[in-house]
């Protein structure tokens, strides 16, 4: 009774010790960059957390049953010398699980950023249960680990993406709405950390401005990407002088010619000139705006719903002209609102 009890004394101690070690290495991450580099960290961490390990090989699976692992290349250009015996590789042919053969291991790898199917341990002394679980648990966190670290670059490169579309959006409002006389506000709210909303707003003089306000087809990446190629097509052709008609035009030709994935932007895209109060616009299949009279009341303005641009290379728009009171409101927006 005795000798059981300070058995399960010392496996108790000796879980304890391998969970501290565990807990430890929580702060030592892996870099997944460098698939080499990844093999030597994991090993490092495998005869960290536990000691009485010898030796800690990577091999890949080959499909060949009579040589079934081949090793990898890790170290000085030179692969591991050690090799899983016999018995070991029997049991894994008939398992897929993390396999264990008296002072042997194969531990099982998923995760695609690892350059190996499997791990191979040998150890100086036979790997009771708690040495099992501990390296059972240390594959299946590699596994977490990768998929983690992969996310958070993820996260790191959505939220650069992010930035990047936020500062091609103007925010100047005060400083071109006091040399119009108008008051000029836009926002932003993508769905994800981008996404295809954009709005433009571009002062020709003293007394005209161009607004535009477009939708891209879709969330995320894709859309942020086309919105750019909308907004970099339209403010050129602004630049270039064109009128509405022909800067939609162009740019729609543009889109048009080369869009496998068949992706479109609503667009509306207005000249103002403060002096009539007219507004010479052309609505590419977008919401139509809405007027809030100076008394509180809405209404849409009658556009044409025309097409959206990136569908059809040799669409053709028509443009139109409104007159709008000095103390009338110019609404427009999203569907992201609707």
């Amino acid at each position: 009774y005795i000798a059981v009890l300070l058995s399960g004394i010392a496996k108790r101690e000796k879980a304890r010790r391998g969970l501290e070690r565990l807990i430890d290495e929580r702060d030592v991450l892996l870099s997944i960059d460098t698939p080499i580099k990844l093999l030597e960290q994991l090993r490092e961490r495998l005869l960290r957390v536990v000691p009485q390990l010898s030796e800690v090989s990577f091999l890949v699976s080959t499909g060949n049953a009579e040589a079934p692992f081949a090793p990898v290349v890790v170290q000085s250009g030179t692969a591991a010398s050690a090799a899983p015996g016999p018995d070991l590789i029997n049991l894994a042919q008939s398992s897929q699980v993390n396999t264990f053969a008296r002072r042997e291991a194969l531990l099982r790898l998923s995760s695609p950023d690892v350059p190996a199917d499997v791990v191979y341990c040998r150890s100086r002394r036979t790997l009771d249960p708690v040495d099992q679980r501990i390296l059972d648990i240390l594959a299946r966190n590699l596994d977490i680990e990768c998929e983690n670290q992969k996310a958070i670059r993820m996260t790191s490169s959505l939220e650069t993406a992010r930035q990047i579309q936020e500062a091609m959006l103007p925010t100047n409002f005060p400083e071109v709405g006091e040399v119009l006389g108008i008051d000029l506000f836009a926002l932003v709210r993508p769905a994800t950390e981008v996404g295809g909303d954009l709005y433009d707003f571009y002062k020709l003089d003293e007394h005209r401005i161009c607004i535009v306000v477009g939708d891209v087809s879709g969330k995320g990446v894709p859309a942020a990407m086309f919105m750019a190629m909308t907004r970099t097509l339209i403010r050129a052709a602004i630049e270039a002088g064109q009128n509405p008609l022909d800067a939609v035009a162009q740019a729609n030709a543009s889109l048009a010619a080369e869009n496998p994935q068949m992706m479109f932007v609503t667009l509306f895209f207005g000249l103002y000139d403060r002096r009539t109060g007219r507004l010479d616009c052309v609505n590419a299949g977008h919401n139509p705006p809405l007027i809030i009279g100076h008394d509180g009341s809405i209404r849409e303005l009658a556009v044409k719903p025309n097409v959206a641009l990136g569908l059809i290379e040799a669409a053709e728009f028509e443009a139109q002209s409104f007159d709008i009171s000095n103390d009338d409101t110019l609404f427009l927006y999203t569907d992201g609102v609707t």
